[in-house]
């Protein structure tokens, strides 16, 4: 998604990274929980200037809906997997603020995050930790930055209903846009 509204400089980008590992599904070219930024540049219909990549946590296997039935069940191949994914969010998320605080010298004033969550589902208790968890670190990080905007960018208006629904629990104001 976004590449098809940034530009081919993005994927340019992209493959232009120091690889840090390949794998069977393709060059790694930052470490889970970390992010890369690329700079700063006028992408396509993107807003901003710079683009900050990172990684959540996958699982081992590389197929998430699998790994979300069993986190959801208590089962697979680690006994902490849902601790194991709540910290990993917590730490894509950090990652991401860390980067822009280094790589824009406080001159951002808004962001656009997409949330990063399990497998999009009503029922889900998973689900619907992971997004409380993605929104309360971006609460806690945003803090300590000089950023007068925060933007979610929900993957469907029934995230969006959540996400709201959950900041407005927190006390937060919400702009429409």
């Amino acid at each position: 998604a976004l590449l098809a509204v940034g530009d081919p400089y993005i994927e340019e980008y992209v493959g232009s990274m120091v690889t840090i590992m390949d794998t069977e599904w393709g060059a790694v070219k930052c470490a889970m929980g970390e992010a890369v930024s690329i700079g700063p540049q006028a992408f396509g219909k993107l807003p901003g200037s710079y683009v900050i990549l990172a990684v959540p946590p996958v699982s081992p296997s590389n197929d998430d809906v699998d790994w979300d039935d069993e986190v959801e069940k208590g089962q697979g191949e680690s006994t902490d997997s849902l601790h194991y994914l709540q910290m990993g969010l917590r730490s894509t998320i950090r990652g991401c603020f860390q980067t822009i605080k280094a790589k824009t010298a406080n001159s951002v004033e808004a962001i656009g995050i997409p949330t990063i969550t399990t497998k999009p589902s009503n029922s889900s208790e998973v689900y619907h930790t992971c997004l409380n968890i993605v929104l309360e670190t971006i609460i806690e990080e945003s803090k300590l930055t000089n950023l007068k905007a925060v933007y979610l960018l929900a993957s469907s208006g029934e995230e969006a209903k959540t996400l709201i629904k959950s900041a407005s629990e927190l006390g937060l104001a919400i702009a429409s846009s």
